[in-house]
This record gives structure tokens, C-alpha cells and sequence, in this order.
């Protein structure tokens, strides 16, 4: 496969030929874990007495669900969103896995996937056969089920673990038992997961419609630009189809930009961070990266013993980041409803708390579920938003008389009121500002360029300088601490004009010329 760059110098044609990359060429894997899981002892698992949300056995060891405090700033707090939202009506939402190491559990419910990796045909495993091929002696890795039992094992069963969602799982194999596989075999799993119907007709089930939601906790073994290979079209392809993918960033303590998928287009590139919320020694980094979240002692599944019972571990590596940001991303959906993939990109950025320490670039920082689900529930500000003259509606300019014999000075001319095309909606704990900022001291949503805020959409500000001066609206926290949406432009409608003299008390209602 190669592809062809046209263009034209000084009248004369060229023809260049750039080779693509062959996606057979590529090994790809999941990223070296940093140490081997630490198997926990579930054979006297109890609930504590003080776990009162969930009964499963290793809930309280699920740190990254706690709530955020000094010491521990690396947890994303998703128990409060599950308290918060216990009784909310929920959508459906069907997250699929990439990856190996699948198998049956009381904690799995996995609604259907498929084997396309050809690594272990030798073992008789063969594309299109079943992808839960997990065997304690012949192919032991369990990987693929520690990701997926983090974003959705069945919860409150009194068994392991809680799944951050309810989602429809599904395991698609590229990765042999090995834990290794081809770029192409990647690249036809997120075609599959996308429902891409030209998979049809090839010998093994497909899907309907596509997932919502892929993990990918797999990286290449060797540096790669990824538009030059299989895997950004078919990115790009279920991004059009509406699936939202998160991949993990990689463990090899480098620039995660010449890693796939993590530097792909149209992907979450998840870094790692430890419960205390500094950064992971192991994790890549760098300007790929889009949020972070705790990689390091992340209880998830991880097979069975040797009298078959099923077991858990502590699990290191940006593979156990990855699905705690996709099971965040797949509980908000089924609160908030399926979104875009680029508006739940914009969601997971405008959702991070602050990392505790870092030498590297961790993206926005460490994704927050309470954070997600109230920018979830925005944009605030849906339309355009007006400042207008107060004295513009006739009735008060027909109040002059009060105005000039007011006891106290106002400025009249200079006092607006908000005015909307669409609707404006502010959660508790919020008010909706405006804010200014000229050449010295450009627009943005900082307490030195704040006029005036409040609770209620409509209310009373003083603009000095219409004319000369940028304003916007923005829904934020009373302390700025966090600001839901974007800064959105305020057109100031400047319709009466008044004297100097008549500024302080009352106005003449005439045309600005």
C-alpha cells in the first residue's frame, strides 16, 4: 500500500511516493507492566463494616472511587456520582475491550466479541472463534478481563468487584496469548467494534451498530507514526460512526508521541498517576496525552487459582488508567445520553483536578466523576447571549422621573441586562459571570476580569466601556475554581445614548448614530 502526494512547483508536475508503513510489519502489545500483578487473598474477603454503598468484596480496596482529600489527590471520586445519581433513570451504553486474556465469571457478563488475532493459530486458535480463551496453563494472561472488569464487573453482587458502569461488555481478541499481536488485527477490532460493514461475510459474527465507548490498552513495541499506518483511518472511521476510544498511554517512562494508538488522532490518551496523585515513574508522557487517572495498586480481575477459584491483584500500568477515564466516560453517557466523540473529549477536559506532583506533561491532569458528570449536563449556555440597555425597554426609560429625583447616584446609562436566544441553565453552587478584558488584559474567566455575577440568569451590571472593551459569560464555580463550557462572546446592544450630565441620573432616549 503506498500513498501519493501531488503537487506542483513552478508550473512542472512531480509525483512523489511516500511508503506506507505495512500494518502486518507491527507488533504491537499490551505495554510492559512495570511489575507483575500482586494477587490478592480473596479467600476470607469480607465487607467492611464501613463500606455501606456497594457489598462487593474488594470495593473498599477500589481506591480510585474515593472521594478526593490532601493526601490522596489521585482518586477520580466515582462513588459520589454513584450516590449522587443511585435513583437516576439510566441509558444503555455498550463499551468494547480490545484486547486478550477474556474468560467467564460471575463478576463478567460480557454480551458477545469475537477472536481476530491469528498469534496462536498454532495453538488451534483461529480468527473468528470465541474470544475467551484464557487457560490457567496454556494461555494465562488475563489482561484484556483486569480492563474490562474495571469498567463494567457486575456490581453490588457480593462477589470481588464494583464496575465503575452497567454497560454491555464486549471482548474483542487481537492480542494473542502472548499478550502480543499485528497493528492490522488492532485496526480490524476497532473496525469491528465501529460495526463496519464491510467485515461482513469474513467467518465470524459481527455487529449491528457500533459500540459507544472502545478501550484500548495496548501499545506498539517500537516507535510509530500512526497516519501512516491502518490505525488512524480506522480511528477516523469509528469516530464517524460515534465511538468514543480511550487508549493508555504506554510504560516505558518516554514521550508517548511516537507510540500508537496513543498518538493517534481522535483518541483519550490516558497517563497514569498513584492514589497519592503524583505522577506514575513508569508512565509515558508528553504532549499526546489528554488526562490521567491511578495506575499504580488498581484492584482488577485476574483469573483463577489453582482450585479454580477466581482471583483479583494489584494491577501497575497505564492499562489500568485507561478504563477507569472509559467507565467514567460510559457512566456519564448513560446519565447525559450518547454524545459526540469530540463533545466527550471536551467533557474529560474540563473535568481534571490537579496533579500532586509531575515532571512530565499529564494532559489536563486527573479526570474527576463528579466534575465529568456536571459538564456532562452542560454546555450552561445553549445560544447566543445579549448585553442590553436596561433603559432600552420603554417602560423604564417612562420611570425617568424616579431617576432624577433619586437620593442617590446611579448611572443609569451604563447599567445592562442579560438577554438569550437559547436557554441558560446554573447547577447549585454556581453563578453565571461576565467578565471583561481589553489589549492590556485580554477576555478570560479570572477574578481580575470579573464585573459581576449571580445565581439567576437575569440581573443588573454596570458596563463602563462598552465600546472599547471584549465581555463574555461563563458558568463558574462562586470561587472560579472550575468553569463549565467555554467562554461565550456577550454582544453589548448600546441603543440609548447619553450626556455626561445626564449619565449619573437620568437618560434621553434617542438613536445611537
Amino acid at each position: 500500500m503506498v500513498r501519493y502526494i501531488r503537487f506542483t512547483v513552478a508550473a512542472t508536475l512531480a509525483m512523489f511516493v511516500t511508503p506506507q508503513v505495512h500494518a502486518s510489519d507491527i507488533v504491537m502489545s499490551n505495554p510492559q507492566l512495570p511489575d507483575a500483578p500482586e494477587p490478592v487473598d480473596n479467600a476470607n474477603a469480607v465487607v467492611p463494616a464501613d463500606v455501606t454503598l456497594y457489598d462487593d468484596t474488594r470495593y473498599s480496596d477500589q481506591l480510585y472511587w474515593d472521594v478526593l482529600t490532601d493526601a490522596y489527590k489521585g482518586r477520580s471520586e466515582i462513588e459520589s456520582v454513584h450516590k449522587a445519581f443511585s435513583d437516576y433513570p439510566k441509558e444503555s451504553v455498550r463499551v468494547a475491550v480490545l484486547d486478550g486474556g477474556f474468560y467467564n465469571s460471575p463478576d463478567m457478563n460480557w454480551q458477545g466479541g469475537v477472536n481476530l488475532t491469528s498469534a496462536d493459530t498454532d495453538q488451534g486458535i483461529q480468527v473468528g472463534d470465541d474470544f475467551r480463551q484464557y487457560d490457567p496453563d496454556t494461555c494465562p494472561t488475563t489482561h484484556g478481563q483486569a480492563v474490562g472488569s474495571i469498567i463494567g464487573a457486575t456490581t453490588n453482587n457480593n462477589f470481588l468487584l464494583a464496575g465503575i458502569a452497567d454497560v454491555d461488555l464486549y471482548g474483542v481478541r487481537v492480542l494473542g496469548c502472548n499478550g502480543s499481536g499485528l497493528l492490522s488485527e488492532v485496526a480490524t477490532g476497532i473496525r469491528w467494534a465501529a460495526a463496519d460493514p464491510d467485515l461482513e461475510g469474513q467467518g465470524y459474527p459481527t455487529l449491528d451498530e457500533p459500540v459507544d465507548v472502545i478501550n484500548i490498552s495496548i501499545a506498539s513495541n517500537d516507535p510509530v507514526d500512526c497516519s501512516n499506518t491502518d490505525l488512524q483511518p480506522a480511528i477516523n472511521y469509528a469516530d464517524s460512526r460515534g465511538v468514543t476510544i480511550v487508549v493508555s498511554a504506554g510504560n516505558d517512562s518516554r514521550s508517548s508521541a511516537d507510540i500508537a494508538p496513543g498518538n493517534c488522532d481522535n483518541v483519550m490518551t490516558v497517563a497514569a498517576v498513584d492514589r497519592s496523585g503524583s505522577q506514575a515513574n513508569f508512565t509515558n508522557y508528553g504532549s499526546s496525552v489528554d488526562i490521567a487517572a491511578q495506575g499504580v495498586d488498581v484492584i482488577a480481575a485476574s483469573g483463577t487459582d489453582g482450585n479454580g477459584t477466581y482471583q483479583t491483584s494489584r494491577w501497575d500500568g497505564t492499562s489500568f488508567s485507561s478504563p477507569i477515564v472509559a467507565g467514567i466516560i460510559a457512566y456519564t453517557q448513560s446519565l447525559a445520553g450518547i454524545s459526540t466523540p469530540q463533545t466527550v473529549r471536551d467533557w474529560v477536559s474540563a473535568s481534571a483536578t490537579g496533579v500532586a506532583s509531575q515532571s512530565n506533561s499529564l494532559g489536563r491532569g486527573i479526570l474527576n466523576a463528579p466534575l465529568m458528570v456536571e459538564n456532562a449536563f452542560g454546555p450552561q449556555i445553549n445560544g447566543g447571549v445579549t448585553a442590553q440597555q436596561v433603559l432600552a425597554d420603554p417602560s423604564r426609560c417612562n420611570n425617568a422621573l424616579f431617576t432624577q429625583h433619586s437620593p442617590v447616584s446611579i448611572p443609569v446609562c451604563e447599567l445592562y441586562e442579560l438577554t438569550y436566544d437559547g436557554t441558560v441553565s446554573i447547577p447549585e453552587d454556581y453563578e453565571l459571570m461576565v467578565f471583561e478584558g481589553d489589549a492590556d488584559n485580554p477576555l478570560a474567566a479570572e477574578p481580575d476580569n470579573l464585573i459581576e455575577g449571580s445565581t439567576e440568569a437575569e440581573f443588573v451590571f454596570r458596563l463602563s466601556s462598552p465600546f472599547d472593551t471584549d465581555y463574555g459569560v461563563q458558568v463558574c464555580k462562586q470561587d472560579l475554581s472550575n468553569c463549565q463550557g467555554s467562554l461565550k462572546p456577550l454582544d453589548v446592544a448600546t441603543t440609548i445614548k447619553c450626556s455626561d450630565s445626564e449619565s449619573v441620573a437620568s437618560a434621553k432616549r434617542q438613536s445611537v448614530q
